[in-house]
């Protein structure tokens, strides 16, 4: 079993549990669906150990991952901003301890529980923050520099508990992250490991060194875009 989440951000799920109650822990194996697509959301869920892919089915069936939740993060809290269906699938990739919050309770905590409204406003907002970031690197940043930054997300780099070990996560799966074909990622991920920014063993590990942080530091979003409106209004004036 995976290692059980650190209080994260002044959040513990057992404090939290003794304070307000309304919490329902369960096991689930890899592979395993803790909801799907377009089920009628209902509760908050808390990812206390193991990993979970989010992913998205068009109509026409295409599957895409659009995140990975590590120990410690929350999902399925569509109910709680009004959707009354689930927007993605959430499945395990690794076997998980997952509690589920009430709705009612999450409510009743955010009214009365300051300290609770606090983290559950920060954690919110660092994660609309990460989406935005992610939509800024998909305009501006190559497919190379885009997979080192999920990379890095996804192992918690610059995080206060530390960098983590990224387990159980295809090749094809960070392609639909970033955007572009598993031969390209396959591409990338074996310079990376070249250049020792990373060691993986194919689906099992992914462990991020700092140099990968270092090469991605080397070159923002908006420097990009800066370089390439020089360029266009250097093209522009002949």
């Amino acid at each position: 079993m995976p290692e059980k989440a650190p209080p994260r951000g002044g959040f513990d799920l057992h404090s939290f549990a003794s304070r307000h109650g309304g919490i329902v822990t369960y096991t689930l194996r890899r592979g395993s669906r803790l909801f799907s697509q377009e089920e009628a959301a209902s509760d908050l869920f808390y990812l206390d150990q193991g990993q979970i892919r989010l992913s998205v089915t068009s109509i026409q069936g295409l599957v895409a991952t659009v995140g990975v939740l590590m120990a410690g993060d929350f999902c399925g809290e569509s109910r709680l901003a009004g959707a009354p269906k689930q927007v993605a699938t959430a499945t395990c990739l690794a076997d998980s301890v997952v509690a589920r919050i009430a709705r009612p309770i999450v409510i009743r905590a955010i009214q009365q529980d300051p300290a609770f409204t606090e983290f559950y406003i920060t954690y919110f907002l660092e994660r609309s923050a990460r989406l935005t970031e992610r939509l800024i690197s998909q305009f501006f940043d190559s497919s190379e520099i885009r997979l080192a930054r999920i990379l890095l997300q996804l192992s918690n780099h610059g995080g206060q508990q530390g960098p983590i070990v990224i387990r159980n996560l295809d090749q094809e799966a960070l392609a639909q992250l970033i955007g572009t074909s598993r031969s390209r990622t396959n591409y990338f991920m074996n310079k990376f490991r070249n250049l020792d920014y990373i060691r993986y063993d194919g689906y099992n590990y992914i462990i991020v060194h700092d140099l990968l942080s270092q090469f991605v530091s080397r070159e923002t979003p908006m420097q990009v875009a800066e370089e390439r409106n020089s360029q266009l209004k250097r093209h522009a004036l002949g």
